[in-house]
C-alpha cells in the first residue's frame, strides 16, 4: 500500500522533476503554486513538500526515494504490472492518466522501470531488516521468565446454547413470547429432547445453529461477560440451564472445561519470538531509513504558514 501511494504521488506530480529550478526558493514558489504545500524538506538539491509524503514522514519518504537508488534486490514482472494496473485505476480514464504521467515527465515504461527499481530496493532492505531481526534461543528464554505472567492460558470452556433472539428494548410482548418458548426448549431438553436437534430446528444463531449449537472452546476475552461468568459456574454436563443476556435467552450447556494453566516455554516461543522479532524490525527500519536519508542528503527546513 505504501509502494502504491509512493507512485500515485508521481503521477500526480509530488514528486519534484528534473525541469525545477535546482534553488530553494525557486522550489518554494514553485512547490506553492502548484497546490503541493510548504516545502518541509530539501534533498539531493531537490524540494519535499507537504502533498508529496502521503502519510510518510519526510525522512521515511527520502528513505523511499534512496530506496528506488540503491536496488539490490530481485524484482518480479507480474507484481510490477500489478501496480502498474493498480495505479491505472486511481483515474477516471486513459486520458486522464496520460496528462498525469506527462505532468510528472513520466512514461508508462519509465514508469514501470521506477516501479521495478523500487520494489527491488525495498526487498534488499528487508533482507537487511531479516537479518537484524532474527532472535536468539537465549532471548526467547530470557523473556520468558521476565514476563511469566503473560503467558497463562484462561479458563476455557466448551458451550452449545439454543438461542432466542430478545434485545435489550425489546417490546414487552416480545419478550413474553421468548421466555414462554425458552421455557418449553428447556422442558424438552430436561426430558431427554436431542440439544442439537432442537438447537438445528429453533436456534436463532444462524453461526452455530447447523453445528447443532456448539460454540466451541471459548474464553472470557471473546465472549459476552454476563454469558461466560453465569456459564463458569455450571458443572460440565449438568441439565442445560437459562441464561440472560443484553442479546436475548440462551440455554446453555457446558459440554467440557478447561481450567487456567501456565504455558510451558515450548508453548509460548511462537508468541515470543513474534514479539521479539517485531520489535528489533521496528528499530533496524528506522536506523536504516535514518542512514538512507542522511546519505540522500535529506536537509529539515521550517514549515511556513
Amino acid at each position: 500500500m505504501r509502494l502504491l501511494a509512493f507512485f500515485l504521488a508521481v503521477l500526480l506530480g509530488a514528486v519534484a522533476g528534473e525541469w525545477l529550478a535546482r534553488q530553494r526558493g525557486e522550489h518554494e514558489f514553485a512547490g506553492r503554486w502548484n497546490g503541493r504545500g510548504p516545502m518541509i524538506a530539501f534533498v539531493s538539491g531537490l524540494g519535499v513538500f507537504a502533498a508529496d509524503l502521503q502519510g510518510q514522514t519526510p525522512e521515511e519518504f527520502v528513505a523511499t526515494t534512496r530506496l528506488r537508488e540503491d536496488g539490490g534486490g530481485e524484482t518480479s514482472p507480474a507484481e510490477v504490472e500489478r501496480i502498474s494496473r493498480a495505479l491505472r485505476g486511481q483515474f477516471a480514464d486513459e486520458k486522464q492518466y496520460r496528462a498525469s504521467l506527462r505532468s510528472g515527465s513520466l512514461t508508462s515504461e519509465g514508469l514501470r522501470a521506477a516501479i521495478s527499481e523500487t520494489l527491488a530496493g525495498e526487498q534488499a532492505l528487508e533482507q537487511q531488516i531479516t537479518n537484524a531481526a532474527s532472535v536468539s534461543p537465549a532471548e526467547v528464554a530470557r523473556y520468558y521468565s521476565q514476563h511469566s505472567e503473560d503467558f497463562v492460558l484462561p479458563l476455557r470452556l466448551h458451550l452449545r446454547h439454543i438461542f432466542l433472539a430478545a434485545p435489550a428494548g425489546s417490546a414487552a410482548e416480545i419478550v413474553q413470547a421468548k421466555e414462554e418458548a425458552m421455557t418449553e426448549i428447556l422442558r424438552k431438553l430436561r426430558a431427554g429432547g436431542d440439544f442439537a436437534t432442537l438447537a438445528g430446528a429453533i436456534s436463532e444463531d444462524e453461526s452455530s445453529r447447523d453445528r447443532g449449537g456448539d460454540l466451541g472452546w471459548i474464553a472470557a476475552a471473546r465472549t459476552p461477560a454476563e454469558i461466560f461468568d453465569a456459564a463458569s459456574r455450571l458443572p460440565a454436563n449438568a441439565a442445560p440451564t437459562l441464561i440472560r443476556s443484553h442479546l436475548g435467552l440462551h440455554a446453555v450447556q457446558v459440554m467440557e472445561s478447561r481450567p487456567p494453566r501456565a504455558l510451558s516455554l515450548a508453548e509460548a516461543t511462537p508468541e515470543i519470538l513474534a514479539t521479539l522479532s517485531a520489535g528489533k524490525r521496528k528499530t533496524a527500519l528506522l536506523a536504516r531509513q535514518k542512514l538512507l536519508a542522511q546519505a540522500g542528503g535529506f536537509i529539515a527546513t521550517a514549515q511556513k504558514d
